[in-house]
């Protein structure tokens, strides 16, 4: 044996128990860790969602008493427009390259 201590088979079970311990100790930090990303997701997507509503029922007059299919309609034809899809592209390629920054 190159140096090492032979270790005898009672040693070298509490070894792989140890090491069985560990991984599942690494395991759950993983699956806590991943719970939280998600959680912060949704967190941020729901602020993004409030934050956008927000500001499109500062330019609609009465939004109250409009129903989703007429808010739906309104921006169909809204975002429809030639004008706004180019606009739409150049803020999103922006928004892109400073991303990637």
């Amino acid at each position: 044996m190159s140096g090492r201590e032979r270790k005898s088979l009672s040693e070298l079970r509490a070894d792989v128990e140890k090491g069985e311990q560990r991984k599942k100790y690494y395991e759950n930090e993983i699956r806590i860790k991943e719970r939280q990303i998600k959680h912060l997701t949704r967190a941020e997507r729901t602020h993004r969602l409030c934050s956008h509503g927000g500001m499109l029922e500062k330019f609609i007059e009465r939004p109250d008493i409009l129903s989703d299919e007429q808010i739906m309609k309104l921006l169909t034809y809204v975002f429809h427009k030639s004008d706004v899809q180019t606009m739409l592209q150049e803020m999103i390629n922006e928004a892109e390259m400073q991303e990637r920054e």
